[in-house]
């Protein structure tokens, strides 16, 4: 499982099926590193714009990688093969944080441009190392820190940004997801620090980049306190067999922003209750309330101003129908590869999350930042 330097399954397109990528034509050939998350999101994602398609794809073992097999596709043998194949444009690093410093140090002498899933690296030294690697070699890249996309966090930050509440004072974010389903389920590298693994790595960095989006980076960490409600967990071919959970699965991080906004996180994947996402905001003139229940989709979303003495509700946009039934992280996810491949073009220039983004969750996470 040590993904650093493991040799994996992939899947390759044969030359005879390959279409060559013609400047004009403005259509990406993809290659996907880890296939849990690029399965189920950014292989829909990309193939959406209309503007890429997946060629490739690799995971820890060949299995994993046959998930993504249909009729003209080959087998090889490593991940290594989709950074050195000259028929794939775009590489997705998806696979655990564990890997992402020898990914990309492997990776960036090529001309790929490159998108890397959070936390971008196992801490913060291999999170600042990726951030010389990509600058180095002038790397287009960009985080996937697709809550940015989101469209009710996007109708916040217009809510916000009207003024309607004044001054922001404080958010406070409760990510409280979980249930009996949760607590019971198999062990997975998640469960892992090793491998990076964590509520820190894998929850806390998105409502981190966020929040700086919405109200500033942060400023100063004021505490940081983190726990396992499950200590151990079943192996997946022998539920009699009990592994130790090191990765936290409960955490609380409070901070203040370079606009002085007092932030405070309460999160967990093994809560009790399978409660949501929620966001409350406190501005100098009323507040607004977020919140996502699950499954997390777009019906499942309400974001409301209360002011004075009422509330209001804002009309979030739904989904298109051909959206329906994909996993719920696909429409914000969808607009990152949108803005991801404008800027590879050209064609406009968005500000997507970048390596110092990432950087920046790293370092308010870091044991030995205060």
């Amino acid at each position: 499982m040590a993904w650093q330097n493991l040799t994996v399954g992939a899947t390759v397109l044969t030359d005879s099926n390959q279409k060559s990528i013609a400047p004009e034509t403005k259509s990406f050939r993809v290659g996907i590193i880890g296939v849990g998350y690029g399965r189920r999101v950014h292989k829909p994602a990309s193939e959406l714009t209309g503007r890429a398609t997946v060629v490739a794809a690799c995971g820890r073992d060949s299995s994993s990688a046959g998930s993504f097999q249909t009729s003209g596709f080959e087998s090889v043998d490593s991940w290594q093969a989709i950074c050195d194949s000259d028929k794939i444009d775009v590489v997705v690093v998806a696979s655990p944080a564990s890997s992402h410093q020898n990914v990309l140090r492997y990776l960036s002498p090529t001309d790929k441009a490159v998108i890397i899933e959070k936390p971008a690296g196992l801490d913060l030294e291999a999170a600042e190392n990726i951030e010389r690697l990509l600058r180095r070699q002038n790397t287009i890249h960009a985080i996937g820190f697709q809550f940015r996309f989101e469209p009710a966090i996007l109708a916040l930050r217009d809510v916000i940004s009207s003024g309607d509440l004044g001054r922001i004072e404080r958010i406070d974010v409760r990510w409280l997801v979980g249930g009996s389903n949760a607590r019971n389920r198999a062990w997975r590298w998640q469960d892992s620090r090793e491998h990076g693994g964590g509520i820190l790595l894998n929850f806390a960095t998105h409502v981190i980049d966020y929040v700086s989006m919405l109200c500033g980076p942060p400023k100063q960490r004021h505490s940081l306190t983190y726990s396992n409600v499950v200590t151990e967990r079943p192996l997946s071919t022998n539920k009699s067999l009990l592994l130790p959970v090191d990765a936290e699965d409960s955490a609380t991080v409070q901070w203040s922003t370079t606009l002085n906004t007092e932030c405070c996180l309460v999160v967990s994947n093994s809560s009790s209750a399978n409660l949501g996402h929620s966001l409350l905001i406190s501005g100098s003139k009323g507040c607004a309330s977020l919140e996502w229940k699950p499954p997390f989709m777009p019906e499942n979303t309400k974001l409301e101003i209360l002011c004075g003495n009422g509330s209001k509700e804002i009309p979030l946009p739904q989904p298109e129908q051909k959206y329906q039934g994909f996993d719920s992280r696909l429409i914000p996810t969808l607009a990152f590869w949108n803005a991801f491949l404008d800027n590879i073009t050209n064609e406009n220039k968005h500000n997507l999350p970048t390596i110092e983004d990432a950087i920046i969750a790293h370092r308010l996470i870091a044991s030995n930042h205060k």
